[in-house]
């Protein structure tokens, strides 16, 4: 019986991440990985481009997004993303603060104005004038306020967009749209690979991701001609183990990771003040150390440290295993049985 199908079209961010691929046979190792796992359970690679054709850049060069200056994706934690913008915000809202609070202090002016008036002939006609000031003066100040509470929403809602964007998923959609209808390169019966550089990780954000599957589902229309709109893969060229591809499509054919969890990580006891005898001098000894106790501190483990059994192909714990070295969870089988871009 002939093994099913998994289509794939393997793409590349620009021509030097396709060049860099080419020469450490970074795809064609997740190829060939992939091929040796999933002929366990009857299935098969199928790629576009063929092997002759990922052998040169000259060759497959329609399969590069871009000519230079490709995607770079950036999937740090979305706090180290947006930690400048999240300063901006902060300083903003300081300054909205500050006007709230001189919003707050019109009336005690507006008070104290009005104590100052001397009495005489003109006291109505300046209490007239002090009430018409205040008036003034509010309606400025709330339109001040107004303005920089506009900035603050504007500055958070370009936090999303710069979330968006550090993923690379609109512009990715947009160059594999713009190079299905210069090569035809695509369909809708296959998965992208997109392969690319992943943004340097930081201590801040010191998890290191190999590759990420965008969405799962694959569209009935294709009603935007603009943006790609099927499910694809984004895989690190720069560090990834070999099982990427074949785990990614995976979660493309429908399966999740459980929920990541907090788990207990220790119990810290630090100094927080020392106290001498009362009247004592300077070198006197010190007498009681008062502890303040944190009562735990926990740490985050992404969920897939818990998908399935330990050598689970979705499982997070082996690193870079062999074909041999992983299973294909039941469940997950019958999904890529009946996942849309796998030949029946």
């Amino acid at each position: 019986m002939a093994n099913r199908m998994i289509r794939l079209t393997y793409l590349w961010a620009d021509e030097s991440v396709m060049a860099y691929d080419f020469s450490r046979k970074i795809s064609e190792g997740m190829t060939k990985w992939g091929n040796e796992f999933y002929a366990q359970y009857g299935f098969e690679f199928d790629v576009a481009p063929g092997p002759l054709l990922r052998k040169s850049v000259a060759q497959a060069s329609k399969y590069a997004l871009a000519k230079n200056g490709g995607v770079t994706p950036d999937l740090r934690d979305r706090a180290v993303i947006l930690e400048e913008n999240d300063a901006l915000i902060a300083e903003i809202k300081k300054r909205l603060a500050a006007k709230e609070e001189e919003i707050a202090g019109l009336y005690d002016r507006y008070v104290e104005e009005i104590h100052r008036v001397p009495s005489g002939p003109n006291f109505n006609a300046e209490l007239d004038r002090l009430e018409k000031n205040q008036k003034a003066r509010r309606a400025r100040l709330n339109r001040e306020r107004d303005q920089i509470d506009a900035e603050v929403k504007a500055a958070e809602a370009r936090a999303d967009q710069i979330a968006e964007r550090a993923t690379g998923e609109p512009m990715l959609r947009l160059q594999m749209a713009s190079t299905y209808h210069a090569h035809k390169v695509g369909s809708d019966d296959r998965v992208n690979i997109v392969f690319c550089r992943f943004r340097q990780l930081t201590m801040r954000s010191p998890d290191n991701t190999d590759g990420i599957a965008i969405g799962s589902g694959r569209p009935l229309i294709w009603l935007n001609r603009i943006f790609w709109p099927y499910p694809f893969v984004m895989v690190n060229v720069i560090e990834s183990q070999r099982r990427t591809v074949a785990h990614e499509i995976v979660h493309t054919a429908g399966e999740n990771h459980p929920r990541s969890i907090e788990v207990f990580e220790k119990i810290s006891k630090r100094i927080v003040k020392l106290r001498l005898p009362k009247g004592s001098l300077m070198g006197a000894p010190f007498t009681d150390l008062e502890f303040e106790y944190d009562t735990r501190r926990t740490k985050t483990i992404p969920g897939g440290y818990f998908d399935g059994s330990v050598n689970d192909i979705m499982n997070y714990s082996l690193r870079d295993p062999d074909p041999g070295d992983c299973v294909l969870h039941d469940t997950d089988l019958d999904r890529m049985k009946k996942a849309w871009f796998v030949s029946p």
